[in-house]
C-alpha cells in the first residue's frame, strides 16, 4: 500500500513529518496503514459472508 500511496502524495511515508518540535510522522504512518489494512480485511470479510443466491 505504500507504493501506492507514494503515487498519490509523492512519498511513502510521513516519517519526517513535524508539529512543532514533536515528529508526529510515524504516528500518521501507523494511522494510515492502520485504516488501509482495516479496510481491506472489512472487504474480504463482508465478501466472504455473502451467501450465494
Amino acid at each position: 500500500m505504500s507504493p501506492l500511496l507514494a503515487m498519490i502524495i509523492g512519498q511513502p511515508d510521513f516519517s519526517g513529518v513535524m508539529l512543532g518540535n514533536i515528529k508526529v510522522g510515524n504516528l500518521i504512518t501507523a494511522v494510515v496503514n492502520f485504516i488501509l489494512i482495516g479496510t481491506v480485511l472489512f472487504m474480504l470479510v463482508k465478501a466472504a459472508g455473502k451467501k450465494p443466491e
